[in-house]
């Protein structure tokens, strides 16, 4: 495989980038992977009480540990019984 090349991003390179995301949201939108969010989604997000915030992410987080705990475990013990991790 060649070399990548790493070069510092330049000015002309910005509409080639945003034609690039376009594309890439058309493609996951076609394939029912992508949907439109209301324009105001962050704003009604800024609109909750603080804790319910913190509680939010605090289960997101633990929802997300287990997930990569889980798949982790999978894919280091590939000979274990098919099944649950926990």
């Amino acid at each position: 495989m060649d070399e990548l090349e790493v070069r510092e991003a330049a000015a002309p390179d910005l509409a080639a980038t945003g034609a690039a995301w376009v594309k890439l949201q058309d493609l996951h939108r076609s394939l029912g992977l992508a949907f439109p969010l209301p324009a105001n989604a962050a704003q009604i997000w800024l609109d909750l009480a603080t804790s319910v915030r913190i509680m939010h992410l605090a289960l997101a987080s633990a929802v997300w540990g287990v997930l990569v705990f889980a798949v982790t475990y999978r894919l280091l013990n590939p000979h274990e019984k098919a099944g649950t991790v926990l």
